[in-house]
C-alpha cells in the first residue's frame, strides 16, 4: 500500500510555518497556524478524505507533542472509511511514542486481522514496538509475525524486533532473529538487525556463518565487516569460518572483516592473494593488497607468477594502483608482456607505463618485445616505453609519439595515414619550438578537421611566430565546428598584436548574432580580444550606442572581458549605464565592476541602482558591488550595506541571493547592521539574515539555536536543508547537542535526510556517540540511517 503526502501538506512544506526560532529549547510549535489540539478537533469533525488525511499527517509531524490527540487517533483507526487515513493515524501514534500506550489495543487488533491491508499491519508492527517495547503482548505479537508466511510482514516484524531487543534484550528476540538470519529470504533485514545490536549481535552473526544458507552467510559476513571493533574478540572464529568456507563471495566478505581489523597481518595478505581471480572476491582482495602497499609485494609477486590468467591480470592491476611502490616488481611485470593472454600483456604494459621512470630498468626489455608484437599490445608497449624513458619528475606522457625525436614527429604529422596519429604528433610538437612551426602551419590544411584544430591549438604555444597563419585563422572564426573556432581563437590569442588585422573580425564575432553562447568559446574570445590590447576597447566602445540593444549588450559584455583594460573607455561605459534596456544595463554594470580601483567612483551609482524597482538592475548592482574591493575601515561611507539590507529581504529569491552574496563577501563590516536587523525583529530572525550570519560563522551562541530550530519538523524542506548545512560550518565545537540532526534522519524528504547525514558525517568521530544512541532508539528509519552513517564515520576515521 503506497501513501502519498497530502497535497495540503505539500503547501505546508513549501509555505510559512510559525516556528519561534529564538528559543534555546524545542518550543511548542504550530503547523499552518494550528496546535495539536486544533488538528485533533479538526480530525474529529472531518468527513472528507482530504481533510482527514491532512489532519492525521500534521498530527504525526508534531510527534510526542500530539499526545492529546491519542483518543481521536484511536477513534479514527476504528471508524474512518479510508485506509490511507488509518495508515497515517497508525504512523502518528507510533511517532507520539510511549504516551500513545492507550492505543495498543487498536494497533494489536490491526496486526492480528489477516483481512486488514498488509501496509496497515506492517505500520502497526512498527508503531507498537515504538510505543511499548517492554509489553508482553507486543513481544508475543512481534515474535509470531516473525514466522509469518508473508515475506513483507515477516520483514516488518524483524525491523520491529530490533526495538524490542534494544529496550528489553529478551533472549527470545535474539533467538528469533538468529533463526531468521539463517535463511536467505530473511538474511538482509535480519543480519542488519543483528548489526544494530552491536557486540550483542556478533555471536548470532557468527552462528549464521556456520549454519546459515549461502546468501545468509554472505549477508552475515558483510555486516560483520561493518561492525569494526565489536568484532575483534571474535577474529579467531572468523578465520576458522573463512578456512572452512567454499563460496567465494562469502570468503570475500570474511576477508573484508579481517582486513578491517588486521590489514597488515601476513595471514590476511596470504588469504587475499588466494582470492584474487575469484570474480566475486577479486575486488575485495585487490583492495586489501593495495592498501597494504609495500608489505604486500611478496604476495603480489607470487600472484604474478601463478598459472591463472585472471589472477595475473588482477595482480598487475594492483601494481598499477601502487605505482612506484611496486617498482621492485617491474622485471616480473615486464616478463608478462610475453604472456600468451593478450589481457595480461596489455595490462602489464599499461602498468609499466603508470610506473613511469621508476621502472626505467626495463626499457631495453620493452624495446625488444615491441619488435615482436603488433596491434593493441604494441600500442600499449609503445606507451610504456614513452613513460619509463621520460625524465624523473616530468609529467606523464599521454601518447607514445611524445617520446619521439622532432624530425620523426614532423614526418608523422605530414604523412601518417591515421588522423589520430597526426593529431598526437601535432600535440607533441607544442614543446618543440621553433623546429616544428613549419609543419604545424602546413597541417592547418590537413584534410581531417581534428588535425587542423590540433595544429591551430599548437600554434598557441608558438606565440607571434604563428602570424603567417592569421588570415586562415580569421576565416575559421565563422567555422561551423566549435573545435575549429576555439582552436582559431586560442591561436589568435597567442599571436596577439602581431596580427592587428584580426581585431575587427574578433569584434564582429563578439557583437554579432553568432556571438558564442557557450562559456568555453566565450572565454577564448575574451583572451583573443585582450591580446589585441587597448585598441580593442576603443573599437568596442562606439557600439555601446548602437540602436540595436543586443549589439550594445554584447559590446558591454566584451568590454567586461577586457577587465581593467577597459578603463580607457570608462566614460562611455558610465554613459551606457543610463540605458533603459535591462540586458544592456546588466552587461555595463558587470563591465564596470571589472575596472579595478577605477570602479570605486561608480559606487554611488550602483548604490542608487539597488533602490530601483527593477530586479535586473538591483541584482546587477549587487553582484558588481560584491566584486569591487570596498574599504570599510572608515565605515559604510557609500551606504552600501544599508542599501543591500532591503534587498536581502526581497520576496524574489534571485534578488535576495544577490544581496546575500554581496553581504557575505563584504564580511565582518556587515555584521553590526545584520545584528541590528535581528534586534528590531525582536529575535524573529528573517531567514536570509540568518543565512548570512551563519555563512560568516558569526555569533554561534545566538545563531546555532536558531538553526537548530529551523531543522525541526514543520519548517520548509529548503530551510531544513540549508540550516543543517550551515550547522556543519559551525562544527561540533558549537553544535553540542546532535539530537535535532539525528531526528532529521527520519524526515519524509530525502533531501533533508541526506543533508542531515552529510552534516553528521562532517562532524566525524564526535558524532559517533549520538549515532550509537540512535541505534538504541525506537525509530527504525533513524536506526537504518544511523547504521550506515556510523560505518562511514568509522571508515573515515
Amino acid at each position: 500500500m503506497r501513501h502519498r503526502v497530502p497535497f495540503q501538506a505539500i503547501l505546508l512544506l513549501t509555505g510559512w510555518v510559525g516556528v519561534q526560532a529564538n528559543a534555546e529549547e524545542p518550543p511548542p510549535f504550530t503547523i499552518l497556524g494550528h496546535r495539536p489540539v486544533d488538528w485533533a478537533a479538526r480530525l474529529s469533525n472531518s468527513e472528507t478524505l482530504d481533510e482527514q488525511r491532512l489532519s492525521v499527517f500534521c498530527l504525526g509531524e508534531f510527534g510526542p507533542a500530539a499526545r492529546e490527540a491519542v483518543p481521536v487517533l484511536r477513534t479514527t483507526i476504528r471508524e474512518t472509511r479510508y485506509d490511507e487515513v488509518r495508515w497515517y493515524a497508525i504512523e502518528a501514534l507510533g511517532l507520539i511514542g510511549p504516551e500513545a500506550a492507550p492505543a495498543l489495543g487498536e494497533l494489536l487488533a490491526v496486526i492480528s486481522d489477516e483481512q486488514s491491508d498488509l501496509g496497515l499491519r506492517r505500520k502497526a508492527l512498527e508503531a507498537v514496538a515504538r510505543i511499548a517495547p517492554e509489553h508482553p503482548q507486543v513481544l508475543k505479537t512481534v515474535l509470531r509475525a516473525m514466522s509469518s508466511a508473508i515475506v513483507e510482514f515477516r520483514h516488518a516484524a524483524i525491523d520491529a524486533s530490533v526495538t524490542l531487543a534494544v529496550f528489553n534484550r529478551p533472549a527470545d528476540v535474539l533467538a528469533a532473529l538468529t533463526r531468521a538470519a539463517r535463511e536467505d529470504e530473511n538474511a538482509e533485514p535480519a543480519t542488519r538487525a543483528l548489526r544494530c545490536l552491536g557486540a550483542e549481535g556478533v555471536p548470532a552473526l557468527l552462528e549464521v556463518l556456520t549454519k546459515g544458507e549461502e546468501g545468509a552467510r554472505r549477508a552475515a559476513a558483510e555486516n560483520l565487516a561493518r561492525m569494526g571493533e565489536a568484532v575483534r574478540p571474535s577474529l579467531g572464529a572468523i578465520v576458522k569460518a573463512l578456512k572452512k568456507e567454499r563460496k567465494t563471495e562469502v570468503r570475500g566478505g570474511l576477508l573484508e572483516v579481517l582486513a578491517g581489523l588486521m590489514p597488515d597481518d601476513p595471514e590476511v595478505l596470504s588469504l587475499a592473494r588466494e582470492l584474487l581471480g575469484e570474480s566475486p572476491s577479486t575486488r575485495t582482495a585487490a583492495r586489501v593488497l593495495t592498501q597494504a602497499g609495500e608489505r604486500a609485494l611478496p604476495q603480489i609477486r607470487e600472484a604474478l607468477r601463478t598459472k591463472e590468467s585472471a589472477v595475473r591480470v588482477a595482480a598487475v592491476r594492483i601494481c598499477a594502483a601502487l605505482g612506484a611502490v611496486a617498482a621492485p616488481l617491474a622485471v616480473d611485470i615486464a616478463r608478462l608482456i610475453g604472456d600468451k593472454d593478450e589481457e595480461v600483456r596489455v595490462a602489464a604494459a599499461e602498468t609499466l607505463s603508470t610506473m613511469g621512470p621508476a621502472a626505467s630498468g626495463v626499457q631495453e626489455t620493452l624495446r625488444s618485445l615491441a619488435e615482436k608484437t603488433s596491434g593493441r599490445t604494441r600500442r600499449a608497449i609503445d606507451m610504456a616505453i614513452a613513460n619509463v624513458s621520460r625524465p624523473a619528475g616530468s609529467p606523464p606522457r599521454r601518447s607514445p609519439v611524445e617520446a619521439l625525436e622532432t624530425g620523426r614527429l614532423i614526418e608523422l604529422l605530414r604523412s601518417d595515414p591515421e588522423a589520430e596519429v597526426r593529431v598526437e604528433a601535432a600535440i607533441a610538437l607544442r614543446s618543440r619550438v621553433p623546429e616544428g612551426l613549419e609543419a604545424i602551419l602546413a597541417a592547418l590544411d590537413d584534410k581531417a578537421v581534428e588535425v587542423r584544430a590540433a595544429a591551430a591549438k599548437t600554434l598557441a604555444f608558438h606565440g607571434g611566430a604563428g602570424k603567417a597563419a592569421a588570415g586562415k585563422l580569421i576565416g575559421w572564426l565563422s567555422d561551423s565546428s566549435k573545435d575549429v573556432q576555439q582552436a582559431a581563437l586560442a591561436a589568435l590569442a597567442a599571436i596577439g598584436t602581431a596580427a592587428p588585422e584580426a581585431l575587427d573580425p574578433l569584434v564582429r564575432l563578439a557583437t554579432g548574432p553568432t556571438a558564442p553562447d557557450d562559456s568555453d568559446t566565450d572565454a577564448l574570445l575574451g583572451y583573443a580580444l585582450r591580446a589585441q590590447g587597448i585598441e580593442a576597447a576603443f573599437r568596442l566602445a562606439p557600439l555601446l550606442k548602437s540602436a540595436d540593444t543586443r549589439v550594445a549588450a554584447r559590446a558591454a559584455h566584451a568590454l567586461g572581458q577586457l577587465g581593467e583594460m577597459a578603463v580607457a573607455v570608462h566614460a562611455e561605459l558610465k554613459a551606457a549605464a543610463a540605458s533603459t534596456d535591462d540586458e544592456v544595463v546588466k552587461a555595463v554594470v558587470a563591465a564596470i565592476a571589472k575596472l579595478g580601483p577605477e570602479a570605486l567612483e561608480d559606487v554611488p551609482m550602483l548604490v542608487r541602482f539597488l533602490s530601483y524597482a527593477t530586479p535586473v538592475w538591483q541584482r546587477a548592482a549587487a553582484e558588481a558591488l560584491a566584486s569591487i574591493k570596498l574599504d570599510f575601515s572608515k565605515g559604510d561611507t557609500f551606504g552600501v550595506i544599508d542599501a543591500l539590507l532591503p534587498m536581502l529581504l526581497d520576496q524574489d529569491p534571485d534578488t535576495a541571493w544577490s544581496a546575500y552574496l554581496a553581504l557575505y563577501l563584504i564580511g565582518e563590516p556587515a555584521l553590526p547592521k545584520l545584528r541590528w536587523l535581528m534586534e528590531i525583529n525582536e529575535g524573529e530572525v528573517p531567514f536570509p539574515v540568518l543565512r548570512v550570519m551563519a555563512k560568516l560563522k558569526a555569533d554561534p551562541a545566538i545563531i546555532v539555536p536558531k538553526l537548530l530550530a529551523l531543522c525541526r519538523p514543520g519548517n520548509r524542506d529548503e530551510e531544513q536543508v540549508l540550516a543543517a548545512e550551515l550547522l556543519g560550518l559551525y562544527g561540533p565545537e558549537h553544535v553540542k547537542d546532535l539530537t535535532v540532526l539525528i531526528e532529521m534522519l527520519r524526515d519524509r524528504s530525502e533531501r533533508v535526510v541526506s543533508k542531515a547525514g552529510e552534516t553528521l558525517l562532517s562532524f566525524g568521530p564526535v558524532a559517533i556517540p549520538a549515532l550509537e544512541a540512535a541505534l538504541r532508539g525506537r525509530d527504525p528509519a533513524i536506526r537504518h540511517q544511523a547504521l550506515e552513517l556510523l560505518e562511514r564515520v568509522r571508515a573515515a576515521k
